[in-house]
């Protein structure tokens, strides 16, 4: 199941109502496109999102000369920045002997953290039907942007087009969706949404964030590479396709090509 879904659905499980959990997806679609493992934009130039992760779970200087928690780098689903956020986020992932990249962790870190220090926000989530007033609170409180009038602009048409989805998401198509297993191939986990279909899959690479990157990144899965089903190519997906290309003796580029997918696509063993 792709990521916003996850998310949705998380959010309705905890009591949300479909215009919080809309207004939540927005804001985050907004701070990392969905993205456990985005390191703020600003310090790509200096340092990998691979090699920042890398630092924060050993607990080294990972930005200016600081370590995870107090770097002020926003990093993964919420961007979370804050010293205190980035320390119950750290401290919650060790807990759970994981990293702080981990999507699992990060997904129940949001409702954990909403509950325990912004009350007001996880009432207002889980009881009012305006979506204005949702997206005002999320934005100025949670979140706390340096623009926020931008912000505001850029993810109310994301709220909006997420409830338009929902809202048409019928118990039966969310029930569906729940028992697919995350590492299989992706087949129709979005029963409202059409997707052009390509077959043989074509060929992709960082930046083509094509309806095969959900097929790619759950075959890695099922072949025990441990990526995020999210439909984004981005510099960690690729270097896990990478090393998969290393692991069989293929060309190492990060592009998936023919070949590539040949081996992607051969059962593995014990299957």
């Amino acid at each position: 199941m792709p990521v916003p879904e996850i998310l949705y659905q998380r959010a309705i499980d905890a009591g949300f109502t479909i215009e919080g959990a809309c207004s939540l997806l927005a804001n985050i679609q907004g701070e990392s496109a969905f993205r456990c493992d985005n390191a703020e934009n600003r310090i790509n130039r200096v340092i990998s999102d691979e090699e920042y992760i890398r630092r924060a779970d050993a607990g080294l200087v990972t930005y200016n000369g600081k370590n995870f928690i107090y770097d002020e780098v926003g990093f993964g689903y919420a961007q979370w920045t804050f010293w205190s956020r980035k320390k119950f986020l750290y401290e919650f992932c060790k807990g759970r002997g994981v990293s702080v990249a981990d999507h699992e962790a990060q997904k129940e870190f949001i409702f954990v953290e909403m509950e325990r220090d912004f009350p007001g926000i996880w009432k207002l989530c889980r009881t009012s039907h305006n979506l204005d007033e949702i997206m005002h609170q999320l934005v100025w409180v949670w979140e706390n942007p340096a623009d926020k009038n931008a912000a505001m602009t850029e993810r109310m048409p994301y709220a909006r087009t997420w409830l338009a989805k929902f809202t048409s998401w019928s118990k039966s198509a969310s029930e569906q969706t729940e028992t697919v297993e995350p590492v299989k191939p992706a087949t129709s986990t979005e029963p409202t949404t059409e997707i052009e279909v390509h077959w043989p899959p074509r060929t992709i690479n960082a930046g083509l964030n094509w309806p095969e990157v959900y097929l790619l990144q759950s075959l890695l899965n099922l072949r025990g590479y441990n990526v995020v089903v999210n439909g984004i190519f981005g510099s960690y997906l690729t270097g896990k396709v990478k090393k998969f290309q290393e692991d069989h003796k293929l060309d190492v580029d990060g592009i998936v090509g023919p070949l590539t997918w040949c081996v992607l696509l051969e059962l593995p063993a014990g299957f």
